[in-house]
């Protein structure tokens, strides 16, 4: 992903909730820092480490792995971990 003013504006306001957890800090925040293209600079880029699985798990023909699979457990996870969003149970 390039690295324009945009985005490191839109990651410098949501710097606190990336930072709470290690995988979004380590992609959002390298060096505990939003990323920055230097002035005059070609746009440094940003690797988004783990999206070409996600989005691989998550194509229409395997829609049954990604709500009942091992990303839908993961998110399930962070969000029970969070404590901001209880769960409560399907019928």
């Amino acid at each position: 992903m390039a690295v324009d003013w945009y985005l490191t504006l839109k990651v410098a306001t949501m710097a606190k909730e990336l930072a709470r957890y290690p995988t979004t800090r380590g992609i959002w925040l390298p060096g505990g820092f939003p990323p920055v293209t230097a002035p005059g600079a070609p746009l440094e880029r940003l690797k988004l480490t783990g999206l070409a699985d996600t989005l691989q798990a998550a194509c229409p023909r395997r829609t049954p792995r990604f709500l009942r699979g091992e990303i839908a457990k993961s998110i399930a996870n962070d969000i029970k971990g969070d404590g901001r969003y209880p769960l409560r149970p399907t019928t």
